[in-house]
């Protein structure tokens, strides 16, 4: 299988991306990793040179196009995409982070998509054999997989699509052409990674606004780094004003283990349970 690299956001460590190119090679993966371009401040690239690079990979013959890191600046080139769907026949999007706003792109345009970690990282290069398997079930096999959700916070969750990604990105991006549509039913997948908790409210905060928030499921995957309180004692504090059912445990995120998931497609929950079907 293909696997295309594409350079979405933020600088990256080139000697992590070689490292992360050879593990993929690895597995098995045949990876194009293009000539990265040149850095400019805290971005990897102008935002033209940033979209020409994605584009690249969705107009070429790899199944996996693969982001090497977020950090920020993904949103900055989602206008310039092209609106045929027909592209996408086949592709499997893979990153989180930042990356979240092209999710939210993908999600909005009945598309899936897979929050995983990123080629240019750590988390990529020090992955678990555990985590390699969600990825490779997840990615390459597209196979049915099992997570589970360790505590349940209020209502039992219902099965449900599931969208989402990191919280900040996702409020950023509130009053913008890219905004994450929600529908009723939708599992909302929230995570985030050093972020105080009143931060955390502000973003939550920004999101409920959202048309139909109030209608959404809310499963929330890793918070690290994010103040003092113990996970579950966050979370029930950034719910309290808000009437949704909601869950966490998700071991999903920029926390470890980050297991791979599929965003945009129909999910169950059941048992304490995550279930993801096999790809269609």
């Amino acid at each position: 299988m293909k696997a295309h690299i594409f350079f979405p956001a933020s600088k990256f460590d080139f000697e992590l991306l070689k490292c992360g190119t050879d593990k993929a090679t690895k597995l098995g993966l045949n990876v194009t990793c293009p000539e990265p371009p040149e850095p400019q401040w805290f971005q990897c690239a102008k935002p033209s040179t940033r979209l020409q690079s994605f584009l690249d990979a969705l107009h070429g013959s790899a199944e996996i196009i693969w982001g090497a890191r977020g950090g920020f600046g993904t949103a900055q080139w989602l206008s310039q995409l092209p609106h045929d769907k027909n592209l996408w026949k086949g592709k499997r999007l893979v990153g989180f982070s930042d990356l979240t706003a092209l999710h939210a792109w993908t999600s909005n345009r009945g598309i899936s998509s897979y929050h995983a970690p990123m080629i240019a990282t750590k988390g990529w290069n020090e992955a678990s054999e555990p985590e390699l398997e969600s990825w490779k079930k997840a990615i390459i096999h597209q196979q049915p997989q099992t997570l589970p959700i360790s505590c349940h916070g209020s209502k039992q969750l219902e099965s449900g699509k599931l969208i989402g990604g990191n919280l900040t990105v996702l409020a950023s991006l509130m009053g913008t052409p890219h905004q994450l549509q929600l529908n009723p039913g939708d599992i909302l997948f929230l995570e985030d990674i050093q972020e105080p908790p009143y931060r955390l409210a502000r973003s939550l905060f920004q999101l409920s606004h959202s048309q139909h928030f109030e209608k959404v499921q809310i499963l929330w995957g890793q918070l690290t780094e994010c103040g003092s309180l113990s996970v579950g004692s966050l979370i029930e504090k950034l719910m309290a004003p808000y009437l949704n059912p909601w869950a966490y445990g998700l071991d999903a995120g920029h926390g470890r283990p980050n297991h791979s998931i599929r965003l945009g497609d129909q999910v169950f929950i059941e048992n304490s349970t995550l279930s993801f079907p096999a790809f269609k």
